[in-house]
């Protein structure tokens, strides 16, 4: 495991306060859900590239099209996001940023090149100013109404620093986040099932609403 020296690092350091070495894995359970195996080789590979400053070659599979291509980037940074490894990078194939999924990368080939440098401002705007891992600029935001009960859970989570918010009269929950790309946000959603409503935009309401009538067909008697 590619974190094996940071660990041997803090139980070393544990051990000098006269705790007992391996009780750091015995009193901490980590239990996730949702995560996808990613290849140690992709991660140590395009974590070096981050760090010295190098260009990647690779082949890319995307899951929206199930498609592959070969793709040339210039790494940025690394996001762990809901128990997920993603690399923010220039790529050189699209000419634009982009957030791939380190478990959907194969054939990694290190470059010589040196990357190209992205102004960390616009790093940190692209890739921090919608919900969710799908970056670039917010062009809309969606406006969710929660109930009481599933409110007393949402109030206390921050999916966006600059999400808005606020408790209604009769006891519903506001929730306002700015999106630039609604798959995620539709993922989000449809987990609350009949305790979230979607008020806004339109687009969103109608592709939450057409994914609910498609999932009751399923049970409903032919």
């Amino acid at each position: 495991m590619e974190l094996t020296p940071l660990r041997n690092l803090i139980e070393k350091r544990l051990a000098a306060r006269g705790v007992k070495t391996g009780e750091l894995s015995k009193r901490f359970l980590f239990l996730g859900a949702g995560i996808r195996l990613c290849c140690p080789l992709a991660f140590k590979t395009s974590a070096t590239a981050v760090m010295e400053r190098k260009r990647l070659k690779l082949r890319y599979h995307s899951r929206g099209k199930d498609k592959v291509t070969n793709r040339h980037v210039s790494p940025q940074k690394l996001i762990y996001s809901r128990g997920n490894w993603y690399l923010a990078a220039y790529c050189h194939t699209r000419k634009n940023l982009r957030t791939l999924a380190l478990e959907r990368m194969s054939d990694i080939v290190p470059q010589e090149m040196e990357c190209t440098e992205i102004d960390e401002k616009e790093l940190q705007e692209y890739f921090t100013s919608s919900f969710g891992v799908f970056a670039g600029q917010p062009e809309q935001q969606a406006l969710l109404i929660f109930s009481k009960e599933s409110a007393r859970w949402v109030a206390e989570e921050c999916r966006h620093p600059n999400q808005q918010s606020q408790w209604l009269a009769d006891g519903t929950y506001e929730l306002r986040l700015p999106y630039a790309d609604q798959r995620e946000l539709v993922m989000e959603i449809l987990r609350y099932g009949p305790d979230v409503k979607v008020v806004q935009p339109p687009s969103l309401k109608s592709t939450v609403q057409e994914k609910l009538e498609l999932a009751l067909r399923q049970y409903q008697k032919r």
